[in-house]
């Protein structure tokens, strides 16, 4: 149904992974239909083990779904047809923001969501005359853009041709707005085969998350789970009156054990630098 919509496999996919368990309402029904004599008492027994099972094995759907994903994606005929409405959808919306996007010749930042934090990041980059490139799954968003006459982009980021339609070729940097993204690490592996020289920059929800995004080439990686805990330890040293200087040290001493902040840089000469990145 949701690819029906017009949405990509990727969307589809955890939707349908979502509904595969047998949620509390399939009791309900049960209940209902012993009640009325439509199932024998054994049946709320098999019910009730299938939906242990269900409930056990969702967790690891989606966790697999990476590999869920390249079962219909190996199939030629069975991607083209899953990916249909969503591809004719996209044609027709982003005809004007590839026209936007090939006519520029500067550098760009490309912004992978347009919510909140995308609104802020993209307000901050233009204040500072960097041309943007907006990517987001929601139609009004993307439409809205292109009747202010700025460059959006509708799809899935971690497509490819997505990826290609919003200029990766020649942008500068990548920034990931996003609370969270299915399949990050393969979609910065992705978008460094396609520009070696941009900039990746992710917003991710757990620390845990880091390691793999850097290995894969993201530069810098903000960590909700983090950086929520560095604003609580600052409000709590605050109140107990601790100084600035001794304040900043400790929550340093935070980031740097949670690998926050990018690792130092080595000079010339072999002596680490601090890294310029803010706290």
């Amino acid at each position: 149904i949701v690819a029906i919509c017009g949405y990509p496999p990727r969307t589809a996919l955890p939707v349908a992974i979502g509904l595969s368990q047998i949620g509390e309402f399939s009791f309900i029904v049960g209940q209902a239909a012993l009640q009325h004599n439509l199932m024998p008492a054994e049946g709320m027994q098999v019910l009730v083990a299938s939906a242990m099972v269900s409930i056990t094995l969702n967790p690891l759907l989606f966790r697999s779904i990476d590999r869920i994903e390249a079962g219909p994606r190996g199939v030629p005929w069975l991607w083209k047809l899953l990916s249909a409405r969503y591809e004719k959808r996209c044609a027709s919306l982003n005809d004007a923001g590839r026209e936007r996007v090939a006519d520029g010749k500067q550098p760009i930042a490309i912004i992978a969501g347009y919510g909140p934090v995308g609104r802020v990041v993209d307000a901050m980059l233009r204040d500072a005359k960097v041309e943007t490139v907006i990517v987001d799954m929601n139609v009004e968003t993307v439409r809205g853009r292109e009747k202010s006459g700025r460059a959006a982009i509708y799809g899935d980021v971690t497509q490819q041709a997505i990826l290609a339609d919003a200029g990766i070729a020649r942008a500068s940097h990548l920034i990931v707005t996003l609370p969270s993204l299915e399949g990050a690490v393969n979609f910065v592996i992705t978008a460094k085969e396609l520009n070696p020289d941009v900039k990746v920059i992710m917003r991710t929800r757990y620390l845990a998350e880091g390691d793999a995004l850097r290995a894969a080439g993201a530069e810098h990686i903000t960590f909700e789970e983090g950086e929520t805990g560095v604003a609580l330890a600052r409000h709590v040293l605050e109140r107990r009156g601790v100084d600035e200087a001794t304040m900043t040290k400790l929550l340093r001493a935070i980031r740097m054990t949670w690998k926050m902040d990018p690792a130092p840089k080595a000079s010339p000469n072999g002596v680490k630098q601090a890294s310029s990145v803010p706290s």
